[in-house]
């Protein structure tokens, strides 16, 4: 941990930052989750990418840009795949065993 100190506009700033020594310079994502935590994220992961895939099959299969204007089938193609997406995000997180939330300091249950 180092300590970082800057004066602005009368105000003294202090900073702790939190270095790392690895050969990238990235900070490494540290297993921070148990396997209750793990299997809720992949359970969440396999769900939402399920969901993600039926909705986006259906799009595409009643062709939902022919039945819509353009500017609404896009902002509607933007659920499956934020979906896809966020289950593609819990399963890396569950792969990992690490969580986003807890990375950042916010307490989760699981």
């Amino acid at each position: 941990m180092e300590r970082i100190k800057f004066q602005t506009n009368n105000h003294l700033i202090e900073l702790d930052l939190l270095l790392t020594n690895t050969s990238t310079g990235l900070m490494a994502l540290v297993c921070n989750i148990d396997q209750r935590g793990i299997r809720f994220r992949r359970r969440l992961g396999n769900i939402l990418l399920g969901i993600g895939f039926i909705i986006g099959v259906s799009f595409f299969l009643i062709d939902i840009n022919h039945f819509l204007k353009w500017e609404i089938a896009i902002f509607l193609w933007l659920l499956p795949a934020g979906l896809i997406a966020g289950g593609a995000f819990s399963l890396f997180e569950s792969r990992k065993g690490w969580c986003a939330a807890r990375a950042l300091g916010i307490r989760t249950k699981i």
